[in-house]
């Protein structure tokens, strides 16, 4: 008898099965055949003020994903800075500190076609990152087979931020680290010089 008199008050487990009707035949289902299967799992969201890094550790890095997104915002601290990235192999007890390939491409130059009070937006680049008040950063970076040990850790980046208040840049990157055997489990952002002043951090696994 089937009476629905208890209800399951969670989402079903794979094996759960549904009953359902095949052209007239009922017949049971296993949940999982159904079940939404989303491409990105957050795997940290979290904020903060006043850090000299911005570490993601073994405990998000790890061999159940090859792939990595990660939404970075903040404020630097100090004025005419640059965003950097190290990767480290024993879950950040050192960084790796040579053999770093990468390449920067700046869309725009200067403050050309800057504007306020505009009817749209749209972004120049600046080379730096700006600490003033209408000043900041954002930008969106996969991170490629960091757990490989022949393919070598990839990064690449969009990123947007602004150095002289209403001048704002964008900016498309890419890099490896060259250690093709070197698996990598954890890596940091830092600048250049100085802090950031604040900052606020996504981190997503790619479902493989």
């Amino acid at each position: 008898i089937i009476s629905a008199d208890t209800a399951l008050g969670a989402e079903p487990a794979d094996t759960d099965e549904l009953l359902v009707s095949d052209a007239g035949v009922l017949k049971r289902m296993d949940y999982s055949y159904i079940k939404a299967s989303p491409g990105l799992v957050r795997l940290l969201s979290t904020s903060g003020t006043n850090a000299s890094t911005v570490d993601i550790s073994s405990t998000y890095i790890t061999s159940t994903y090859d792939h990595y997104k990660i939404y970075f915002s903040g404020k630097a601290a100090t004025d005419n800075t640059g965003l950097q990235v190290q990767f480290s192999t024993n879950n950040g007890s050192s960084y790796v500190t040579s053999g770093y390939t990468f390449n920067v491409s700046d869309i725009g130059q200067g403050n050309q076609n800057a504007t306020t009070s505009a009817s749209q937006l749209q972004f120049t680049n600046q080379a730096y990152l700006g600490n003033d008040t209408n000043e900041g950063f954002t930008g969106v970076f996969d991170v490629l087979n960091p757990n490989s040990t022949t393919i070598p850790t990839m990064m690449v980046s969009i990123m947007s931020g602004s150095d002289n208040g209403n001048t704002f840049f964008l900016q498309a990157g890419n890099g490896r680290v060259n250690d093709g055997t070197q698996a990598h489990n954890s890596l940091k952002f830092f600048q250049s010089s100085g802090n950031y002043a604040s900052y606020a951090i996504q981190v997503y696994g790619v479902l493989k």
